[in-house]
C-alpha cells in the first residue's frame, strides 16, 4: 500500500499546476460542451450515484473510472453506465486504498469524492498529490488538523477543489446573490441559516445505521452546518474581503430525542446529543451569522434563510421581504416579485426545463465544477473555503465541550482574504 501511495504522491510532478486565477464559475454558461473532460467518481452511495446519473446527461463529460469499497455499489454504477449507453468505466473496489489506483490513472482529469465524510479529506489530499481537480461532497472535515492538512497539500501541489454544495445554486439563493450585488438590502449586518429535519426516523432504517445521520448522535456538535452556511459564506464574501473570526455554540436538552428513543425503542445517545444546536459566527466586517442545527425535532424538513441589512430584510422561511423605505413601516410583502426581478440568468434560460428544482440545482453545481476543472480556475467555493467551512463542526464541538466558550477561526488564507477583491461587483457572479 505504501508504494502505491508514494506513486500517487509523485504523480503531481507529471501534472500541470492549476491556476490560482481569481476567476470563478458561479455564473458560467450551463451546458458548455466546447471540450471534453474525464472524471472519476470515488464513493457510489446515494450522492455518488446521483452525481453519476447527472454527469451521464452531459456531452462534454466522460466518466472513465468508478470506485467504492462496496463491490455492490460499484456494480450499480456499472449498470447505470450501461443503461445510459455510455462507454464502460474502469472500476476499483474491495479495498480501502483502491481509490489510489483510480488516482494513478493519467486519463483522469478530475474526481468527485462522495465517500463517508470521515474519509474525504484524506482522499482529497491524495487527489491533490496526483494532480487531480477535486469536487467534494459536504460535510467535509472532522477535525481542525484535517483542515490544515488540506491547505498544506493544496499549497504544496497547486491542485484545486470545489465544494459540491448545491443549496447555493437554488433559484432563490442565486436571486438573493444578485440582490446583494445590487445593494438592495443596504449595509448587511446579519445572516441566518438552519437545517431542520427529523433525522431520527431515518436512523431506524438499517441502510442508514452507519451513516453520518446516526453518527451525529455521538457528539454534541453541529456536524452538518453545510445546509445554508456555504450560501452565507458567499453572501458575506468570506475569504474575499471578509472572514469568519469567532464561533460559539450552545445546545439544548434532548427532550425530543429521549421521546424518539422511547417510542421507537432506539438507543441513540441522548446524553451527548441535544435537540437543537445554535452556533453564532462573528465576521471581520462585524456581521453575525446564526446557524441552527435542528436534527432532532418534529418540524418538517426546511432551511431557514434570512438576510438583514440597513435597507431591508429577506426571510425565506415565510417567503417574505420588507424594506424600511416603504410608506408603511414594517410592512411585509411576498418576496416573489423581487426574486423574479433578480432571477439569475442561468435560471431564466435553463430553469424552464422539465426538471424539479433540486435536480437543476445539482446540474448547476456540476456545471460550475466542470467549467472550473476545464479552465483550471478557482471555483466558486475553493479549498480555502472548504477548510473554513469544514472547521465549523470541530470548533462547535470544542465550544459545546467548554460551555459555549468562544472559539477562534484559523485564518487558512494567511491574511490573503483581506486583499481578495471581495467587492459587490465581484460577488462570485462572474461569467467565464
Amino acid at each position: 500500500m505504501d508504494s502505491r501511495r508514494n506513486f500517487v504522491k509523485k504523480g503531481v510532478l507529471l501534472g500541470s499546476v492549476l491556476s490560482l486565477s481569481p476567476d470563478m464559475a458561479f455564473g458560467s454558461n450551463f451546458l458548455n460542451f466546447s471540450e471534453k473532460i474525464n472524471i472519476g467518481i470515488i464513493g457510489l452511495g446515494d450522492q455518488g450515484l446521483s452525481m453519476l446519473s447527472l454527469l451521464l446527461n452531459r456531452k462534454d463529460v466522460n466518466v472513465v473510472a468508478l470506485c467504492d469499497l462496496n463491490v455492490a455499489r460499484v456494480e450499480l454504477g456499472v449498470e447505470t453506465l450501461k443503461n445510459s449507453g455510455k462507454k464502460a468505466a474502469l472500476t476499483f473496489s474491495g479495498d480501502k486504498q483502491s481509490y489510489l489506483d483510480l488516482l494513478s490513472l493519467k486519463e483522469v482529469d478530475a474526481v468527485i469524492i462522495a465517500t463517508p465524510h470521515q474519509t474525504r479529506i484524506g482522499i482529497a489530499i491524495d487527489a491533490f498529490s496526483a494532480g487531480k481537480f477535486v469536487g467534494m461532497e459536504v460535510p467535509a472535515a472532522t477535525s481542525v488538523e484535517e483542515c490544515f492538512d488540506l491547505i498544506k497539500a493544496h499549497e504544496q501541489n497547486g491542485s484545486q477543489m470545489m465544494i459540491m454544495d448545491d443549496l447555493m445554486f437554488r433559484r432563490d439563493m442565486m436571486a438573493a446573490m444578485n440582490m446583494l450585488k445590487e445593494n438592495v438590502f443596504g449595509d448587511v449586518f446579519h445572516f441566518k441559516c438552519s437545517y431542520q429535519r427529523n433525522q431520527n426516523i431515518e436512523s431506524c432504517d438499517q441502510h442508514n445505521l452507519n451513516n453520518w445521520v446516526t453518527n451525529r448522535h455521538s457528539k454534541n456538535a453541529d456536524v452538518y452546518p453545510s445546509s445554508g452556511i456555504a450560501a452565507m459564506a458567499a453572501f458575506s464574501e468570506m475569504n474575499r474581503g471578509n472572514r469568519f473570526e469567532t464561533l460559539s455554540t450552545q445546545v439544548s436538552k434532548s427532550a425530543f430525542l429521549n421521546q424518539i428513543n422511547k417510542d421507537y425503542e432506539l438507543h441513540l445517545n441522548a446524553e451527548s446529543s441535544g435537540d437543537v444546536l445554535t452556533t453564532v459566527i462573528k465576521t471581520a466586517n462585524d456581521q453575525s451569522i446564526v446557524i441552527a442545527y435542528e436534527g432532532n425535532n418534529c418540524s418538517a424538513q426546511s432551511i431557514g434563510i434570512k438576510i438583514q441589512g440597513s435597507l431591508g430584510t429577506w426571510d425565506r422561511q415565510n417567503q417574505s421581504i420588507r424594506f424600511e423605505s416603504d410608506a408603511e413601516i414594517r410592512k411585509w410583502e411576498s418576496a416573489t416579485a423581487y426574486l423574479e426581478k433578480y432571477d439569475h440568468e442561468n435560471w431564466k434560460v435553463f430553469g424552464q426545463k422539465d426538471m424539479v428544482e433540486s435536480h437543476f440545482m445539482k446540474h448547476l453545481t456540476l456545471d460550475a465544477f466542470i467549467q472550473s476543472a476545464k479552465g483550471k480556475i478557482k471555483p466558486v467555493l475553493d479549498v480555502y473555503d472548504a477548510a473554513t467551512l469544514g472547521v465549523i463542526a470541530p470548533l462547535s464541538d470544542l465550544s459545546v465541550a467548554n460551555d459555549g466558550a468562544v472559539q477562534i477561526f484559523p485564518d487558512f488564507t494567511s491574511g490573503a482574504w483581506a486583499n481578495a477583491n471581495g467587492t459587490k461587483e465581484n460577488l462570485r457572479l462572474q461569467t467565464v
